[in-house]
This record gives C-alpha cells, structure tokens and sequence, in this order.
C-alpha cells in the first residue's frame, strides 16, 4: 500500500487530525500557554470518536503532546537564542531539576491509570485558566491588553526581527504618529541657548565644593551602549553602580532649580554657595554610596543627567563624567525604534529626535569647555571593535588599576535594569553598527538635521 492510497483509505482520520493541529495551534496562540494544554483535550475528544475508550485516549494523547514537545522545544530555543533572547545562566541553574521532574513524572504516568490521569489534567487546566484571568497580586490579563500604539510596536518588532525593515519601520511610524508629538523644539533650544550663554568657566573658580572623586556620571542620549559600559565598569571590584538614580536631581532640586528652564539653572549655578554644594554633595554621597561605602568609584547612569552637569560640577569639580556616544545616525534610529517612555517625547518623529541630537551635542560641548571636572568620550562603536582596550582606557581614566573582571561583565550581578537588559548578557556582536541603513529611504527629516556629523556625506 503507498502513501496516496493509505491517505485515500483513512481520508477522515487525516482531515481530523489537519483540523485538530491547526486548531490547538491557533487556540494555543491567542491564549499564549503551551500547546500541550490545548492539544490534549483536543485529541482525548478526537480519539474517542475513533473508538478508543476515554482510559486509554487520555493516555495516548499525553503521549502525542509529550512526543511533539521534543522537535517543537528544539526549533524554539534555537530561534530565540540566536536572537539572544535564552537566559542559559538561569538554564543551567534549574537543569537537574528539570530532568528530575521530567524522569520523575515519566516514571508517574506508568502507574497513574487513564481516569486518574484526565481528573489530573482537568484540575491543572482549569488552575491555569485561572491564572491567566486572575493572577495573584496582579490584575486580570484582560485589562492589560496591549492598545493600539503598543501593538503597532509589536508588529513592528515582529516584521524587524524577520528582516521585514520596511514593514517594520511603517509600522513603528504609525506608532508614533498615533500616539502624537508634544515634545517643544523652541522650548529645547530656548534651553539651551541661556546655558551657553548664562555659564561660563568663570562660574566655577572659588566655589570647590567636595574634594571626593567618588561619582562617576555616565550620561548621554539613550541607545548609546551606556547599559554595557555600565555593566563593564561596575565589574572592577572598585566600583560599584546606582544605575539611573535620581538622587542627583532630588538633590539639586533644593537648589529651586527648575529641570529644562535654562533661566533657572543658570541662576541656580550662580547662586549656590561653597558651604551649599558641600552639604548638597554630603547628601549625594550618602545616598549613592549607601550599602557600598568601600567602593573608590560610584556610577550613576542617568544620562540625562547631562542637563544638570553645571550644578554637578559645583558639588563634585574633580568628578569624573564620561559622555556615551554613538553614530549619531544610528543612535537616532534606535531611539525612534525602542518602546522609550514619555519623557523622551523628541524621539516621536525624526526631525524632533535629529534636534534634540544636535541640541544635546551643542550643550555637552559647552560644558566640556567650561566645567573644571575631566570628561572623557566613550563611542560604542569603539567598545565593539576592542572591548579590553576600550575598557582599559576608561578604567584608568577613572584612575584606577586595570582588572581583568571587566571583561567578565556578563557574570556581573549587577543587573541592568532598562529596556538593553537582555543584550548586555549576550557576547559582544557589531550588528547594531550601521543598523540605520536598512530604513535609509526614510530617513530623510533625520538626514537634514544630523549633516554636520557627515561632512563627507552619509
């Protein structure tokens, strides 16, 4: 007997088991849980219609899930870890156990008769509809659908990851006009150009502020490879890290500045006196050094600490600051595609985003200039192509001596805990170099903003 024939002869048998795979499937994706939960129900019913007593069909439906976990297990985790999306430190940590429960339940499923099996089953599905509509804790999964906006960034991210760009970068574009522009280019450059103008290196002779050395700002626009800068540096058994703390704003806000009011922060920087900046720097240091006081180094990554650098330098002038830069191309491109929150409302159309770049640069330069504190540039691109001697020039830039733990950074349990937290447990990769390229044909509005970093052209 050949296949055509066979087929032919059990023609119904084949068609139910087409419409009962596309079926579990479909069912198993929109309630986002594991096939087997939807597929062995399905085949219990299936197998009774051919004959087979409800013992025995429960049975062999556990069995059928159980076989195609294998292959299905095997496609999954070799897609999503060349998209770098497995913990393997977490695998390895649970592994025995896995295989313990695995053997265990293996061994369990020979002495559980069909009857006492389907009691099973039905009592764990019905404890995982449960979960799913009323998690402990946490509100019902209904009410945290994803809106319009953020399925648009889902499609996005779907079509991006397939190699769709073009569909991808519509789809984020519709995201963003969709969830609409307030962000105020006159107001940013307002901003500003009463810094440039109100501050001057004049500002910060006689007012010395703490002598400590302790802080380290990391600031910058977001997507600047900041998060692994942070993880690489906090590494060395001398530093430690706050990530984005606030405390720098909290603290300078007693100052009665007001954030983005370029009038009051020069009036602010005018204004604080040296006893002043010492108390506001006694402050920071206890609440940044808090649970790590034998640490020589301090990292704070708030990188829009950048706006405030001016009362920085008034607590802290021979703190080191360390500017996170990017292809300015390539940088834009990544905060328009990354699921950024309001704060960072330039980034809701290209031509917004490419001014603020250009505002930011234009400030950074400015204090650069006028600041007394050493500020050291660090281009991602630079880490990527030499991670160690990148590293090593940072470290000692900080003043202090090279360990090879740096290197080591993925084992740092130190967490990131933004949006890159995933990638900076992956090895080193270059293909965040050049990624605007694959939406040039839309770039245009950020072209006309960013042409003074191409004097040769892009």
């Amino acid at each position: 007997m050949d296949i055509l024939e066979f087929i032919t002869n059990n023609i119904s048998t084949v068609l139910a088991l087409i419409a009962t795979g596309i079926f579990a499937g479909i069912l198993a994706g929109l309630l986002g849980v594991g096939g087997g939960i939807v597929i062995v129900p399905v085949l219990f019913f299936l197998f009774q219609g051919f004959g087979v007593s409800p013992e025995s069909a429960m049975v062999i439906a556990t069995a059928t899930s159980l076989a195609t976990i294998v292959p299905t297990s095997i496609s999954s985790i070799r897609s999503h870890s060349q998209k770098g999306n497995v913990d393997f430190d977490l695998l390895k940590r649970w592994a025995v156990f896995i295989l313990m429960g695995v053997l265990l339940g293996s061994w369990l499923v020979t002495r559980i008769d069909g009857s006492m099996l389907t009691m099973l089953f039905g009592v764990i599905a019905v404890l995982s509809a449960l979960n799913m509509l009323f998690r402990t804790g946490k509100s019902a999964l209904y009410q945290k659908l994803p809106g319009r906006v953020a399925l648009l960034r889902i499609l996005g991210k779907a079509e991006n990851d397939l190699g769709n760009f073009e569909t991808s970068f519509q789809y984020y574009t519709d995201a963003k006009e969709l969830a609409g522009n307030t962000h105020d280019r006159t107001t940013n450059k307002m901003f500003v150009n009463a810094v440039i103008s109100g501050v001057s290196r004049a500002d910060y002779f006689g007012a010395p502020g703490s002598e400590s050395e302790s802080p380290v700002l990391v600031v910058g626009m977001p997507r600047t490879g900041s998060t692994l800068l942070e993880q690489i540096l906090s590494s060395h058994p001398q530093i430690g890290g706050i990530g984005e703390s606030k405390n720098l704003r909290e603290i300078t806000g007693r100052t009665g500045v007001k954030f983005h009011d370029g009038a009051s922060l020069v009036s602010a920087i005018h204004k604080v006196s040296p006893d002043q900046a010492q108390e506001l720097a006694k402050e920071y240091l206890r609440r940044s050094l808090g649970a790590q006081p034998n640490m020589q180094r301090i990292v704070d990554k708030n990188l829009h600490n950048f706006e405030i650098l001016g009362l920085f330098a008034k607590m802290f002038p021979k703190a080191r600051i360390i500017n996170a830069l990017r292809d300015p191309m390539d940088n834009c491109v990544s905060c328009y595609l990354a699921p950024l929150s309001k704060f960072h409302s330039y980034t809701q159309d290209l031509t917004s985003l490419g001014q603020y770049y250009c505002e930011f640069r234009r400030l950074m330069d400015h204090w650069k200039n006028v600041l007394p504190n050493p500020i050291l540039e660090v281009h991602y691109e630079d880490i990527v192509a030499d991670t160690e001697g990148k590293a090593r020039e940072v470290i000692d830039f900080l003043g202090l001596d090279w360990d090879p733990a740096c290197l080591d950074f993925q084992q740092n349990e130190n967490r990131a805990q933004t949006i890159s937290t995933w990638q900076v447990r992956q090895p080193i990769y270059k293909s965040s170099v050049k990624r605007w390229a694959r939406y040039e044909k839309h770039l245009d509005p950020l072209k006309a903003e960013l042409k003074q970093f191409y004097p040769d052209g892009f």
